[in-house]
């Protein structure tokens, strides 16, 4: 409202303010605005404030007036009244310029402007200059303009959503409705109409997603596994780890006890790396990925786990079956008759293979056919309407668990369990150093506590990561070390009773074992388990109390 560029308002040296501004341009190659004109208007109106104050002096002291009379010579311009190329100056007693009204400015139809119609006519104008159907033209002051208001004032509709009034449109162009508009940077939004200059930058954390003309900004909750929880998870994997291994070295530090070599070497190797195994599926738990990456590896993370679970998980239990059965079927051929029977490791490894292949089966068909994949599920939209920020929740899972390839893997687990339970039981009369029907069973319990506890668990923390990094972790750690623990701490205990004539039964028939060291025998012999059963008709007090005494050294 100080000045425009069509006001009239001459001096001695110009005939208008755009003529200070296009001798700036030509003479100096500065292009000025209204503040050129002001600065070039302020000396002369001290000049003429100067000459008015000393004009019926005849001989006036300049320098003394200024030194002496500063205060009188300033308050003696509440009386100046002149004009200037600014236009008419005077000052009221609050100090402010009063000499004229504010300049005013409206887009009115280019029709309506003197002013341009004279310039159109005189051809003054460059090609192009006044095409427009509207210009920015003086209204005010009345003396200076070039057109009446036009009320109601032709104005711009506020810009929609996503979009701010570009100042360089307002100043080049007519700017009249959506003309005046353009698009929010990258990570800048506006979430309403408005009139506002520029749009507003997105808070830390959330960006536009690439895209401009936004109406909000977003922010991803990805949920994924704190550091710590991952942490824990390896934790748990070098325990485990640690547990086989040092279960696995005990087994060869002390092959050649009875307890150890009753307890078949072998197949307590095997259930040790079926616990190594099936631990390492919790490292496989803990691969993700977010929005923007690519899912290939968490997804190959999510295949592992039923390989590194199921695969460990029927090791352990079939290498107990096998190991069973081989004395189940000692027992059988041998009972009620004295005969030394003979059964090899070797005969049975295909109890132990069998299930092995059944799920190697079943999940490489699963991976054939339709594999399991990482994706992230989008758990909630929150959008702030004062900070302008979505919220987009989303967490990481491995999906497409489909029945048709889980029932059966679940039914092998669940088959083998039962079967090996089943063979423990018929060889329940043998003493608990020998074989693991009590222990197994312990561990079976134990496993279903885990599971009826961890499922609902797990259904109701599906959605945090974390907790459902916990849960599956932890189930599958105390499922782990918690079977080894019952299978092998007992085995540990009885190896540190003094050893000797064994008896092997808990009552009725007695069966002895006399050990004979390992390196004494062939390698043929060293993989047979020989028993020497006692005859029926022998007195079963005595033995049974002769066997007693010797275990209890």
């Amino acid at each position: 409202g100080q000045w425009h560029k069509n006001f009239a308002y001459s001096d001695q040296y110009f005939d208008s303010g755009q003529d200070v501004l296009d001798y700036g341009v030509s003479a100096y190659g500065y292009h000025g605005n209204y503040d050129h004109v002001v600065s070039y208007a302020i000396p002369l109106l001290f000049s003429q404030h100067i000459k008015s104050f000393f004009r019926i002096q005849n001989t006036p002291d300049v320098v003394g007036a200024f030194e002496n009379n500063y205060e009188e010579m300033r308050r003696a311009l509440l009386v100046l009244r002149t004009e200037t190329i600014f236009g008419p100056v005077s000052f009221n007693e609050d100090q402010r310029n009063a000499g004229r009204g504010a300049a005013g400015m409206q887009w009115i139809p280019s029709s309506s402007s003197e002013k341009h119609i004279q310039l159109f006519e005189n051809e003054l104008s460059e090609a192009g200059d006044y095409d427009d159907p509207f210009i920015l033209g003086c209204v005010s002051p009345y003396e200076q303009a070039e057109a009446a208001t036009i009320v109601p004032a032709a104005s711009a509709l506020d810009c929609s959503p996503g979009m701010f009034t570009s100042i360089e449109k307002v100043q080049n162009e007519t700017a009249l409705l959506e003309s005046k508009c353009d698009t929010c940077p990258l990570d800048t939004f506006s979430m309403s109409n408005s009139r506002n200059l520029q749009c507003t930058t997105c808070p830390a954390g959330s960006t536009t997603e690439g895209e401009i003309g936004s109406t909000y900004c977003v922010q991803m909750e990805l949920n994924l596994l704190s550091p710590g929880i991952l942490v824990m998870g390896y934790v748990f994997v070098a325990l485990s780890w640690c547990f086989s291994l040092g279960y696995f070295v005990w087994i060869y530090r002390n092959k050649e006890h009875p307890v150890v070599s009753m307890g078949q070497i072998e197949f307590l190797t095997l259930f040790c790396l079926g616990t190594f195994i099936s631990s390492s599926s919790i490292i496989a738990l803990g691969g993700e990925a977010l929005v923007s990456e690519d899912n290939t590896m968490a997804s190959r993370s999510c295949q592992a786990i039923p390989f590194l679970y199921s695969c460990g998980w029927v090791l352990m239990y079939s290498s107990l079956t096998a190991k069973s059965y081989r004395l189940f079927k000692v027992l059988q051929n041998s009972r009620n008759r004295i005969k030394r029977v003979e059964v090899r490791a070797k005969d049975m490894y295909y109890i132990v293979a069998v299930p092995i292949l059944l799920v190697l089966v079943i999940l490489v068909a699963w991976q054939l056919t339709d594999p399991i994949v990482y994706e992230r599920r989008e758990l909630s939209r929150d959008l702030n309407p004062i900070t302008g920020v979505l919220t987009i929740s989303s967490v990481g899972l491995c999906t497409n668990f489909q029945w048709k390839f889980l029932g059966p893997l679940i039914a092998v687990h669940v088959l083998l369990a039962v079967v090996t339970n089943i063979i423990l039981w018929k060889v329940r009369d043998v003493r608990d150093r020998y074989q693991e029907q009590r222990v197994v069973a312990m561990a079976s319990i134990y496993i279903c506590e885990l599971l009826l506890l961890g499922v609902p668990i797990l259904f109701a923390v599906r959605d945090s990561s974390d907790a459902r990094y916990i849960v599956l972790a932890g189930v599958v750690f105390l499922t782990d070390t918690g079977s080894l623990s019952l299978v092998f701490i007992p085995k540990i205990m009885y190896q540190r009773e003094r050893a000797g004539s064994l008896t092997i039964f808990r009552k009725k028939r007695q069966m002895n074992f006399t050990p004979v060291p390992r390196k004494n025998m062939n390698p043929s012999e060293r993989n047979v388990v020989t028993l020497e059963i006692a005859p029926p008709e022998k007195n079963l007090s005595v033995i049974e109390e002769v066997s007693n005494e010797i275990e209890k050294g």
